[in-house]
């Protein structure tokens, strides 16, 4: 019967799951090595038969704890199919997992990206980088990304952040899908909801300025402006007043706006498809809508020019004003 499907199936039966898993585990944690023994804890009826099946050797029915050598489960695997347990145990499956190659393999993953991430000139340039490289590595994210099989996405966050800090001081604003197709050849890698990547990037950026990261798609575009980066071209706007321009359409509109002193919103989008040239020796700047709505209340179109970040200075309010 060696070898066969019937001597195979045998380790198949019930009375035989829980003294093979003993035999996976005493396997896993010695890298396959025969040596020690297995125990069953309350064997019924069966398991006490199989084991003396195995052993050659009877065991009361009122025994509480049954061990027996693992080489004895070894050799009476052996001469029933022919295979070794590690065969049986792994045709059974899955597939024996040894903790300590694991370790090893694992501790060599992480030291890899380490390795890629202090390679980096941002980790001698800035502390931030060093701060953000220790928590990714201190709380795990590294380790899921390598039981993942995610480890690119770290070394596309690294040249995502490379290509924001190595942009000149006056480039325009970068839309976010150009800077995800620049650094990972996907247009919509760093899209909300699109895994670990924009979490890495981000938890990067509010390091760099010194916040706590926040949840929500306001606080995450807030952070993206800061760096110059549009997340939604319709989202970024501002409310202008007086602020006549040159340019097809919308320099068209403001002027016409600042004719009746009528207050306007502009979006970022108007701004780089509709392109306009502002030729005023001062433009005034403020936070609060209730100012200009006031300055258009009173003065209309005797206002001075007023750009209203309405709260918060935009990407679209800088370059504005």
């Amino acid at each position: 019967m060696t070898g066969s499907a019937e001597a195979y199936e045998r380790y198949q039966a019930p009375e035989f799951r829980r003294l093979l898993a003993a035999a996976r585990r005493s396997l896993e944690r010695n890298g396959g090595e025969i040596k020690g023994s297995i125990g069953l804890a309350n064997p019924t009826t069966a398991e006490r038969n199989a084991i003396i099946g195995v052993t050659g050797t009877y065991r009361s029915a009122d025994v509480r704890r049954i061990t027996i050598p693992l080489s004895a489960l070894e050799q009476s695997v052996r001469n029933v199919t022919g295979m070794s347990l590690r065969d049986v145990l792994e045709r059974v499956g899955p597939e024996l997992r040894f903790r300590t190659d694991e370790r090893t393999a694992l501790d060599q993953a992480r030291q890899t990206i380490r390795a890629e991430g202090e390679a980096s000139p941002l980790h001698a340039e800035h502390s931030w980088y060093r701060q953000w490289l220790a928590s990714l590595a201190s709380d795990g994210t590294i380790t899921g990304l390598i039981n993942k099989k995610d480890t690119h996405l770290f070394s596309q966050a690294v040249r995502v952040l490379e290509h924001l800090y190595n942009r000149p001081i006056d480039a325009p604003p970068l839309m976010l899908p150009a800077l995800a197709d620049a650094t990972t050849g996907d247009t919509k890698a760093l899209n909300p909801g699109r895994g670990s990547l924009p979490t890495l990037v981000l938890r990067a950026l509010a390091m760099a300025r010194g916040i706590s990261l926040e949840s929500g798609a306001e606080a995450r575009r807030e952070l993206w402006d800061a760096f110059d980066v549009i997340v939604d071209d319709l989202a970024s706007r501002v409310l202008v007043l007086n602020l006549p321009a040159t340019g097809q359409g919308l320099g068209q509109w403001l002027t016409d706006a600042a004719r009746y002193g009528t207050p306007f919103h502009v979006t970022l989008h108007q701004l780089i498809t509709l392109p306009i040239a502002v030729n005023l020796p001062t433009v005034y700047v403020c936070e609060n809508p209730a100012v200009l709505r006031r300055a258009a209340g009173e003065l209309g179109a005797g206002s001075p020019p007023l750009i209203c970040a309405e709260g918060r200075p935009s990407t679209l309010s800088v370059s504005l004003g």
